[in-house]
């Protein structure tokens, strides 16, 4: 049977409330828990800004 990925979408939907709660008090996380945060909340706006101006295509590949 054959594994399916997970949605990258749904992970970073996930994960970017914890990388908030991290980064909003981050005395009280270890110090390897902010750094991920940092980069993690850094690729996520980077991703973003990628697809900011790019078309957008539907199903069928049309833009739309």
């Amino acid at each position: 049977m054959a594994r399916r990925l997970p949605d990258p979408n749904r992970y970073d939907a996930e994960q970017l409330p914890i990388a908030r709660s991290i980064l909003a008090d981050p005395e009280k996380a270890h110090s390897s828990q902010v750094w991920w945060a940092r980069l993690f909340i850094t690729r996520y706006e980077a991703e973003a800004a990628e697809r900011v101006g790019q078309p957008q295509f539907d199903a069928d590949g049309l833009q739309g």
